[in-house]
């Protein structure tokens, strides 16, 4: 009986232990202005398949290698609301067999990014950008129809479920990210670590945008993400070689929201990449200091040069309907 009680008296000390640490370390992130980063990680509900591809885990991998403070949502959607909701909530690539909007409360994501979280979506292995499109309307409460927003490059091959795009070109910073997310040059680098309480302030004051990411085999485009409702804003971040029809990330707000939804294209089949890395760590420690300015009707829509006759292409593909109608 005493060997059992002090085995349990040992437990119970573990146990105290790890809690403390796990405060410590959470006080330690908020003190120093850490973002504090939830990741959707649950094969419940079929939105995730971890048991064949392991892309989620290198995401999650990157991000704790970023030094974020990473949280793992591996029982279904975290809690988004309250003292506890993340500063940025990351949903890996959806390689189940259902969408994620089919799957977890929407109403909640909606409340968080309208409460100015932000969401970092990455793509699905089937749907031609249909997950992508339904995520950004419930999100951010859209009125109306998309147009585009489909796969922009066919793929030459898939694995399963996994669908992989061979694109032979780099991809490449936009001249609109800035108007998203401020650039952040050497003079406003040098004099944000100037004024700096800390260095971890300063990181996040001196974030920049990386000029290309990776041009990985596990990388899908869409063509941009153009949407009826006026109040929408959308910027594209990065795309194929400056073609504007071949977008690789891409950003999503709406007029008088202060959250966004941010669509990424790597699925991280290819594990973590630098640049890609540096990506995230732009936009979440960027969001979390408040670098984001909410949208207002005076932001200029953006539209692509070809997307008068793009939007034709797809009117006339579909037999009797005329652009802008409801298919």
């Amino acid at each position: 009986m005493d060997s059992k009680r002090a085995l349990c008296q040992i437990q119970l000390a573990c146990t105290l232990g790890f809690l403390i640490a796990l405060s410590c370390q959470t006080a330690h992130a908020a003190i120093a202005g850490i973002p504090n980063v939830a990741i959707y990680m649950s094969s419940a509900n079929g939105v995730l398949d971890l048991t064949w591809d392991a892309s989620p885990h290198s995401l999650e991998l990157q991000l704790r290698g970023l030094g974020f403070v990473v949280k793992a949502a591996d029982d279904g959607q975290p809690n988004l609301t309250g003292n506890d909701a993340p500063d940025a909530y990351v949903i890996p690539y959806q390689n189940g067999n259902t969408f994620y909007v089919s799957a977890e409360d929407m109403r909640e994501v909606a409340s968080y990014v309208a409460a100015g979280g932000l969401v970092i979506l990455l793509d699905a292995a089937s749907g031609d950008g249909a997950a992508l499109r339904d995520f950004v309307s419930q999100a951010l409460s859209l009125q109306g129809d998309w147009y585009l927003c489909k796969r922009a490059v066919k793929p030459k091959s898939s694995t399963k479920r996994f669908v992989l795009s061979r694109l032979g070109d780099s991809l490449a910073l936009t001249d609109w990210a800035p108007s998203f997310l401020p650039d952040a040059g050497p003079n406003a680098a040098a004099a944000a670590i100037e004024g700096a309480a800390s260095a971890a302030v300063a990181a996040v004051a001196a974030a920049r945008w990386p000029s290309r990411l990776e041009d990985s085999r596990a990388v899908d485009t869409l063509t941009p993400c153009v949407h009826e409702d006026y109040a929408m804003i959308t910027r594209p971040l990065y795309t194929v070689k400056g073609e504007e029809m071949q977008v690789a990330a891409q950003a999503f707000g709406k007029v008088g929201s202060p959250g966004a939804v941010v669509w990424l294209g790597y699925s991280w089949k290819d594990g973590p990449q630098p640049q890609w890395g540096a990506l995230l760590k732009k936009l979440i420690t960027d969001f979390e200091s408040g670098a984001y300015k909410t949208p207002t009707e005076e932001d200029a829509a953006w539209e692509p040069v070809n997307q008068g006759d793009r939007m034709v292409e797809e009117a006339v593909e579909r037999v009797g309907v005329e652009p802008g109608q409801r298919s």
